[in-house]
């Protein structure tokens, strides 16, 4: 199984970067949008006819289930399947990894992402796609790959990572956001009062809980960071979310503030490898959560606090109870 983007260094995360971003762009981000409103309206229609509803379980992880399945050109027939693969490589790289046999299903969920991959590009080759190719990743991989200089371990690594990087990530932004204005009431009036804070309310619980809590790099160079020296090709482990409540960067680091400016958050990343698929996760977010409040501007959290899902990687909430009270006037 090749590697992920998030696991090259250049020369070949150069090449291979390229390639990616040749796809992801704001066309597509642009073209897309559409898509992802029509599976935000259909979840608000089910979630109206119950009542009440789980903001993970029922919208968070649909919508983002739904949006990356149709990117990356997953079957309706195969997501649940596939979804489960996700969430087993999760599981284990948020555990303390000593399970034996926690790592070899790892391992199998993996190796099975990645043949099922391969699988949809052949079929591509085969049988090229004639319906939305603009918003569907394997075609437009697929076509541009001769002049690309890729490989099909190249398109399977890269499919593989963004799926990796898209899937628990933005779930954990959209199903956060949520919870947060859940149990700050005075910021979620604010943002009914204002929607224009929407995208600052977006950035503020990207910086608040940072749903991937660290990454791994290895130190290119010899160097000494707060008196403490570094050699190179030490491996290190940047704690994202500790960056992101640093009292030295923020005022008020632990209040949650929808109107934050400036607000510099690290939650993607930095430098080289700024995460790719930001603006597809900021796009789901502001078209999930702002169609949510705006159908749902009084419901209601039937907990007084949430708990949150076990794991050294992911910030995720394991669930967030919720009724819809009141609906908006027609």
């Amino acid at each position: 199984m090749p590697r992920a983007l998030s696991s090259l260094d250049p020369p070949d995360h150069t090449k291979q970067r390229a390639a990616a971003t040749s796809v992801i762009d704001a066309k597509l981000t642009r073209t897309l949008g559409p898509d992802v409103q029509a599976i935000v309206d259909d979840l608000l229609a089910n979630i109206q006819a119950r009542g009440s509803f789980d903001g993970k379980v029922d919208f968070a992880l649909p919508l983002t289930t739904s949006t990356m399945s149709r990117i990356v050109g997953v079957r309706l027939e195969d997501r649940d399947e596939f979804v489960e693969w996700v969430e087993c490589v999760f599981r284990f790289l948020g555990s303390d990894q000593t399970d034996a046999e926690m790592a070899l299903e790892c391992k199998r969920a993996y190796v099975a992402m990645g043949d099922y991959v391969q699988e949809l590009i052949q079929h591509e080759r085969r049988s090229p796609t004639t319906q939305h190719r603009e918003t569907t990743l394997i075609p437009r991989l697929v076509s541009s790959q001769r002049d690309m200089d890729r490989t099909d371990d190249d398109l399977v690594g890269m499919l593989v990572g963004m799926v990796q990087g898209g899937f628990e990530t933005t779930t954990s932004l959209i199903s956060s956001m949520i919870t947060l204005l859940m149990l700050h009431p005075e910021q979620r009036a604010r943002l009914l009062a204002d929607p224009s804070l929407l995208d600052s309310a977006i950035e503020e619980t990207l910086r608040y809980e940072t749903a991937l809590k660290f990454g791994l790099r290895q130190a290119q160079t010899d160097l000494v960071v707060d008196g403490h020296p570094i050699a190179r090709g030490d491996v290190l482990a940047p704690i994202l979310s500790l960056a992101n409540r640093d009292p030295n960067v923020f005022e008020r680091p632990h209040t949650f503030d929808i109107g934050r400016k400036p607000n510099p958050h690290v939650a993607f990343g930095f430098g080289t490898h700024f995460c790719i698929g930001a603006p597809l996760a900021r796009l789901q977010a502001r078209i999930g959560v702002g169609a949510l409040l705006e159908k749902f501007p009084n419901m209601t959290l039937e907990a007084s606090d949430v708990s949150w899902r076990p794991s050294f990687l992911l910030r995720q909430v394991a669930e967030v109870p919720l009724t819809v009270g009141t609906l908006m006037k027609a």
